[in-house]
């Protein structure tokens, strides 16, 4: 009996010495649950500052001969392209402090100031250097820019009066600024700014299940023209292109009256202040040029108002 209570005793003390994590029947020292959970967190961490890692690598520091300077956006190894507004972020050390930063796009006139700020971990890495000033970060509106690659140019001056200047290439998504929506008994119509060709701004329109709008008569034109006018642009693609060498509307393949303007070209646009075509070209676009587009998935009405006028569509 003392040999079995010995054995007894002895197995309990080896028990006690155990972890506790190594007691499976006790569930708040040891969750696998929680451990599972934890694992995955940091793992998923580990992946984010990797790819962080990967991001920072492929930021290329360039030595001036007084200095060093890092573009990190807008990156061509970044791969993203923008819509509304394009970030701009780096910075620029040089022996003699940095005073000023503007940026300009393809060269057109004007000109934003750049806002600046300090960047200790460039301090850091670099020192020796004037600080507080090196960093610069911001966003520039880029809705009257085509889809397409654009160059910004980036002017840094230094309190000696030193300038240099750098670029960097990012690009524009199809993606367009809406204006104004006009509904004419239930046909709906949809204006847009931004500087498209006529075959960006078609191939935008289909993809969102739209079409460029089909202008039946005179009032009808009356109607889009005052609807683009709430829009920034002078001119708007509309959906007639030639065909037979006689322009014609896309949407039914009937010619376009001579009452409308001028019909001479491949493609037309509406100008907004005579509610007139305007003959153009494919390749007619840039800050001046919108388009319209019409639903496609509605039956509408076959006559509409618009104020006094009463006009039939789909004649």
């Amino acid at each position: 009996m003392k040999r079995i209570l010995s054995i007894f005793l002895c197995f309990a003390f080896l028990c006690s010495m155990l972890p506790a994590a190594a007691m499976p029947h006790d569930r708040e020292a040891y969750d696998p649950e929680a451990e599972a959970w934890s694992i995955a967190q940091s793992q998923a961490a580990m992946a984010a500052e990797q790819e962080e890692d990967e991001e920072r690598a492929l930021m290329a520091v360039v030595s001036t001969s007084t200095g060093r300077y890092c573009i990190d956006f807008p990156s061509t190894e970044n791969g993203k392209a923008f819509y509304s507004s394009v970030k701009v972020r780096g910075w620029i050390q040089d022996t003699n402090d940095i005073v000023s930063v503007t940026y300009q796009i393809d060269g057109r006139d004007k000109i934003y100031e750049g806002t600046q700020e300090s960047r200790p971990d460039v301090a850091k890495a670099y020192p020796g250097y004037p600080t507080g000033r090196e960093g610069f970060s911001d966003e520039i509106d880029i809705r009257d820019y085509a889809p397409g690659t654009h160059t910004l140019k980036i002017t840094f001056t230094t309190g000696n009066g030193t300038v240099l200047t750098v670029s960097a290439d990012f690009s524009v998504t199809y993606q367009p600024k809406p204006v104004y929506n006009l509904n004419l008994n239930g046909h709906e119509y949809y204006v847009y700014d931004g500087g498209f060709t006529y075959s960006q701004a078609k191939t935008w329109a289909e993809g969102q299940k739209l079409r460029l709008a089909t202008v039946f008569n005179e009032e009808h034109a009356k109607a889009l023209a005052d609807a683009a006018s709430r829009g920034e642009r002078s001119y708007y693609w509309v959906g007639a292109e030639k065909a037979n060498n006689q322009l014609t509307w896309s949407y039914n393949s009937v010619p376009v009256s001579a009452k409308m303007g001028d019909i001479t070209g491949n493609y037309a646009l509406l100008d907004v202040k005579k509610a007139t075509l305007k003959a153009a070209s494919a390749v007619d676009a840039g800050f001046d040029v919108g388009f319209i587009c019409e639903r496609i998935d509605i039956e509408p009405a076959r006559t509409a108002t618009y104020g006094t006028s009463v006009f039939t569509l789909y004649d």
